[in-house]
């Protein structure tokens, strides 16, 4: 969603372009989009403020959707590039790509990684198969290494 503009229903200006999101590593959730203006600074767009996603815009219904204040949680863009390591700490590879769910809208969240291997194949792996993150490192069952 990185660069995606975020336009304001109706005027269709856009108000900012998507940078980043901010996600809760326990349930996958996406708490908020991060959102850059060139003349007002950063914001947060919390996933029930959207009005709709289209190919190439985040739709709102007026600038105030948008929110000053950000939640301290874990930001995806540091997880592009991260180490991928099983629980007992085998290295797998890193995070090539995040593979988000925007269905519904409202409740955005990973649905998976695609990572490249350490043999330089391109895998994806479900949320589901991973067991936690941060932005140093992303821990894989042991389970869904053996795949």
């Amino acid at each position: 969603m990185r660069g995606i503009k975020v336009v304001v229903e109706g005027v269709k200006r856009t108000v900012g372009n998507v940078e980043d999101f901010y996600t809760h590593p326990q349930t996958n959730e996406i708490s908020s989009l991060y959102i850059l203006s060139r003349v007002s600074g950063a914001y947060a767009l919390p996933p029930p403020m959207i009005q709709a996603l289209t190919q190439d815009a985040v739709i709102i219904a007026s600038e105030e959707m948008l929110e000053k204040s950000f939640v301290p949680l874990q930001s995806g863009q540091i997880l592009l590039g991260a180490p991928l390591v099983s629980e007992s700490g085998t290295q797998l590879g890193m995070v090539r790509d995040i593979l988000l769910g925007v269905y519904p809208i409202e409740a955005l969240h990973i649905v998976g990684f695609e990572v490249t291997t350490r043999s330089g194949h391109t895998r994806t792996l479900a949320a589901s198969e991973v067991r936690d993150y941060n932005e140093n490192t992303v821990v894989v069952y042991d389970q869904a290494v053996r795949k």
